[in-house]
């Protein structure tokens, strides 16, 4: 035993000389910042070597390690990645300050939809566009779908959205854009309408907008994109409330007879609350909408109210962890204008519609983890009730639907190699008086994605997905669907990226079951044999900085070039009036009637190009924000077409057929229904002081396909004097309306503004069989309190 002391005491006394030589280490105490408000900033990660830490509940960290230089990197969600070189001293403690930057600051855009985590606009593999809360509120967006409108590429039809003429007209059901709030899905379950005006506008950071087949890490929906709203969060410890008061009124239209009203034209009221505050482990934001609207439509009023709820709670002795509930409710009451008397003296007097009453109601638990060393667990639940309220006539209905999704992602190789895989999942229960029966569905989904920059210059993704899904009896599922993109930076300012991607969509059981009277002569027919939507989608893009004395600007040109199968379409005709066990589906009318009815054409095809602007300077003291874009396509029925077929064929007639109005029948039954093939969108704002000035401009060209008996249909409504046809032909070569706005800021708390919309009132709206909007004026109030 005695003889085994002596190794130790001799390494001991070995070791001795090198333990007094090493020096103490050195200490840093900061503190992390917001750049813009001074709040100190929970929860931000701080990156070095292999390891890192969090700040705390005060935005405080302690960082400690030999002597010497060492590089942090500090990262958190809605700011500017930042990296700092510091310097520690043996036996000492300094301390610093970091100031983050907000990441919608100018053009250095941060976005999280492409990828499933932030990262630089401009090095997306896909085209992005951002909305700003800042554009929102100034151009008075009273919803979604108002808000992306002004985005290139983008036109609202019938309450859904569609980019780069990937939808039409479909009686409101069968979004092929996801639109997702919070990171989970906001559609009906049945429909698969989008829920604008249940999405709290209020309290939006921004909105982000991908262009392009996504169907692998967003699911079915997301077959031509994502339309994702981000919420904000409080960064104020003593609280802040905003209240914006919208009030306004149509102008009276161009003849008195036009006119169902009398005295004063009709007028809006638009009320938004919001409150936030960030008060110890918690932070919380609460608020809400008040609309009335007296339509310049006959029996076409809205009113809705809406509240919403946002909590997190911070773990006590980590604050990755964050857990909550979230919350939203509305109540809303509105007319519904499907069709006017005609387009002449009635063009503002209704001859079909509807009354409905809802209520809304979202509740949303959430879990997310975040390791400083890029591990992040989430779990996000979202149980979502459409309830409307029958007439007497028809019975209730309601729409329950529960998703759940969760999601795992882990950051290896020094950060540049990011990996995402998640198994959403979502069950719904419903009925209609739209169509017969209770209908259960559920879908579930696996998906694998891995991004990361293997040299400093080059950027990677690729992913894979598979998703099935079963309406009652009708079972459906796709085959596995990948994706794979790149984008290569030459400079600092030049990007060049490239993107392949497959997409999917299961028809809704509105598609498959919906059987409604439209008008008294048209009918909307079910068709529960629909299969499945599949696609894919390719682009090359290219995308320039520019930093020119005092602007900054960001051009990007795109082409893309989109392929369907089963690609399905409402289509106009007579169809038989016998359901699948023979019972009549109409009652009252004959063996077959006439109407609109989906149909799945087996290929379809849309190419073309985009090109968008942002830019952000100075013309001498005044600041001046310009953005914009030009999309056109050529959106090709294949099966209409034996020619069209061919590749060159279909390339020469998009080319041929750019600068003109396709006008012989031949062409024209080669082309998808409903779709404007000129999308223009600008807007220009100034800011001299405390004073704004801006204005929006847009054009959309004149579908050319039509269908015949569908303005057939539309002329029994009207007795045959074919009022309907006539308007189109006064719009032949579409459509361009201008908007104004002004602003002038008080003080720091209180600002006032003017809008006019629809200046040159001349716009097409694309729901055929109704008429042009007004023009209407807007007076803002916004307070911080």
């Amino acid at each position: 035993m005695k003889l085994s002391l002596w190794p130790r005491l001799i390494s001991y006394f070995l070791a001795l000389p090198v333990l007094c030589a090493q020096k103490p280490a050195g200490e840093l105490r900061g503190t992390v910042r917001d750049a813009e408000s001074g709040e100190t900033l929970p929860g931000v990660a701080i990156l070095f070597g292999k390891t890192g830490l969090i700040t705390d509940l005060t935005g405080k960290f302690i960082f400690k390690a030999e002597p010497g230089h060492h590089t942090l990197k500090f990262r958190f969600m809605g700011y500017e990645t930042l990296t700092r070189t510091v310097r520690l001293e043996a036996g000492k403690a300094d301390t610093l300050t970091i100031f983050l930057k907000p990441s919608s600051q100018n053009l250095n855009l941060v976005v999280v939809t492409g990828s499933l985590y932030e990262k630089n606009v401009t090095q997306e593999t896909v085209s992005m566009e951002v909305v700003s809360a800042k554009q929102i509120a100034n151009t008075n967006s009273n919803d979604i779908t108002e808000a992306v409108s002004r985005t290139s590429g983008i036109l609202i039809q019938d309450n859904q959205i569609s980019i780069r003429g990937g939808s039409s007209y479909s009686y409101g059901t069968g979004a092929r854009t996801a639109v997702i709030v919070d990171g989970l899905g906001f559609t009906s379950a049945d429909l698969g309408d989008i829920q604008s005006k249940f999405a709290p506008v209020e309290n939006i950071r921004q909105v982000e907008v991908i262009k392009g087949a996504s169907s692998v890490a967003y699911g079915s929906a997301a077959m031509n994109g994502v339309v994702n709203i981000i919420t904000d969060w409080p960064s104020n410890e003593k609280g802040e409330t905003v209240v914006s008061l919208n009030s306004g009124m149509y102008s009276n239209p161009p003849a008195g007879y036009l006119r169902w009203w009398e005295g004063a034209p009709p007028f809006f009221t638009m009320l938004n609350v919001n409150h936030g505050r960030r008060q110890g482990r918690l932070s919380y934001s609460a608020g809400g909408n008040l609309t009335q609207l007296n339509n310049y439509l006959q029996k076409a009023n809205e009113f809705r109210v809406r509240g919403y709820f946002k909590t997190r709670f911070t773990g006590r002795r980590n604050a990755g962890l964050q857990y909550g509930l979230n919350g939203t409710v509305m109540h809303e009451a509105s007319d519904r204008f499907f069709i006017s008397s005609d387009m002449d003296s009635n063009m503002f007097f209704r001859a079909e519609g509807s009354n409905d009453k809802y209520w809304r109601w979202a509740v949303d638990p959430y879990f997310t983890y975040a390791h400083p060393r890029g591990h992040h667990i989430r779990l996000y639940g979202r149980w979502l009730s459409i309830f409307r309220q029958g007439n007497g006539t028809d019975p209730n209905a309601l729409s329950q639907s529960f998703a759940f999704d969760t999601r795992y992602q882990k950051r290896i190789w020094g950060e540049r190699l990011v990996l995402s895989t998640g198994i959403p999942f979502s069950f719904s229960l419903n009925r209609s008086n739209l169509y017969p029966g209770t209908r259960l569905a559920y879908a579930a989904a696996g998906f694998f994605q891995v991004e990361g920059q293997p040299l400093r210059w080059l950027s990677l993704i690729g992913g894979v997905r598979y998703e099935f899904n079963k309406i009652d009896k009708y079972f459906s599922a796709t085959d596995p669907i990948f994706r794979t993109g790149l984008n290569v930076a030459f400079s600092k300012t030049t990007f060049m990226r490239a993107s392949w991607g497959q997409a999917y969509r299961l028809p809704t059981i509105g598609e498959r079951f919906l059987q409604q009277e439209f008008t008294q002569s048209i009918f909307v027919f079910p068709n529960p044999d629909l299969k499945t939507e599949k696609a894919w989608s390719a682009e090359w893009g290219f995308m320039q900085a520019f930093n020119i004395s005092r602007w900054k600007s960001l051009l990007d040109v795109a082409v893309f070039w989109q392929e369907y199968k089963n690609f399905v379409e409402y289509r106009v005709g007579l169809y038989s009036n016998k359901d699948e066990f023979g019972n009549p589906i109409f009652p009252g009318q004959g063996a077959y009637a006439f109407g609109l009815r989906p149909f799945n054409v087996d290929n379809a095809r849309i190419a073309g190009f985009e090109g968008t602007l942002r830019a952000d300077g100075r013309l001498g003291p005044v600041q001046v924000t310009v953005q914009g874009g030009y999309m056109y396509h050529w959106p090709g029925n294949l099966d209409s077409s034996s020619a069209g077929r061919s590749t060159g064929a279909f390339v020469r007639d998009a080319f041929k057929y750019w600068g003109q109005r396709v006008r012989d029948e031949e062409t024209i039954n080669a082309l998808l229904l409903f779709r404007s093939r000129h999308l223009v969108r600008g807007d220009v704002e100034a800011e001299y002081k405390k004073f704004s000035l801006g204005g929006a401009f847009y054009y959309t060209s004149l579908p050319e396909k039509v269908p015949t008996l569908f303005l057939l249909a539309l002329g029994v409504i009207d007795g045959g004097r074919k009022t309907f046809e006539r308007y189109l032909q006064k719009h032949i070569n579409g459509d361009f309306t201008f908007d104004l706005r002004c602003g002038y800021e008080i003080s720091e708390k209180v600002r006032v503004g003017f809008i006019v919309k629809n200046v040159l009132n001349r716009v097409y709206c694309l729901r055929p069989g109704r008429p042009e909007p007004l023009r209407n004026f807007t007076v803002q109030l916004r307070l911080r309190l």
